[in-house]
């Protein structure tokens, strides 16, 4: 806002709204002069509102998801970050706008979230009724890989814009299954939908007291 420095009966300097007021010089002596600042009708290019909007998407997803699934997994690797900072920066990564809504990259790169890696040929299948199934094969080898490591994740619906996240769309999986126990059952998704999920293993009782989490394993399906 313009300030008065002279109070109500002198001269305004500054700014307020679209204006700015200063002292000048013209044919008539000292002056205050009003200049209107520019402004564009469409301030914002499209690149700078997608750019808003997939945060936008991405903290949607992340403030969804608890944070007991996330934390503390997701800061494993970067500990100076916290672990929501960490996932949220990767799911903005993994969303592109195609077809009027976002919708997650169906494949993940090589994102270690600790010191494991992902069981080898994990897949997802569909369950008759709205179901997805998880499968994976044998133990991994090393000091941090035991019976004990359980599985979590999240499921989203490919067209990220065009749900809410409600229990039909949107599910976590936290701690429910044992690495040994080879698979994980979802049901009660919404049918014909084409989901999402990354998934990766926990293991809370390695040597150093620490916890460790495996890569990311993540990969797409319909629902039936």
């Amino acid at each position: 806002m313009p300030l008065l420095p002279g109070g109500l009966d002198g001269a305004a300097r500054g700014s307020a709204g679209a204006h700015t007021y200063q002292r000048g010089r013209t044919r008539r002596g000292k002056t205050t002069i009003v200049r209107t600042k520019p402004r564009p009708e469409q301030p914002d290019t499209t690149a700078q509102t997608l750019n808003r909007d997939r945060w936008r998407v991405a903290v949607e997803i992340a403030t969804a998801t608890p944070r007991s699934v996330y934390d503390p997994d997701w800061s494993l690797s970067t500990p100076n970050r916290a672990a929501y900072q960490v996932y949220l920066t990767w799911l903005r990564s993994r969303l592109v706008y195609s077809g009027g809504t976002w919708r997650m990259l169906t494949t993940a790169p090589n994102y270690a979230l600790g010191n494991l890696h992902t069981p080898g040929s994990i897949q997802m299948d569909t369950v008759p009724g709205g179901g997805l199934r998880w499968l994976w094969t044998g133990e991994l080898v090393g000091d941090h890989c035991a019976a004990t490591d359980t599985i979590q994740g999240v499921i989203l619906p490919q067209n990220v814009g065009g749900y809410p996240l409600d229990p039909t769309h949107f599910r976590t999986l936290s701690g429910t299954r044992r690495r040994s126990q080879y698979y994980e059952i979802v049901t009660g998704l919404a049918v014909g939908v084409q989901f999402v999920s990354f998934v990766w293993f926990r293991h809370a009782a390695a040597e150093d007291s620490r916890q460790y989490a495996s890569a990311l394993s993540q990969v797409s399906k319909t629902t039936s």
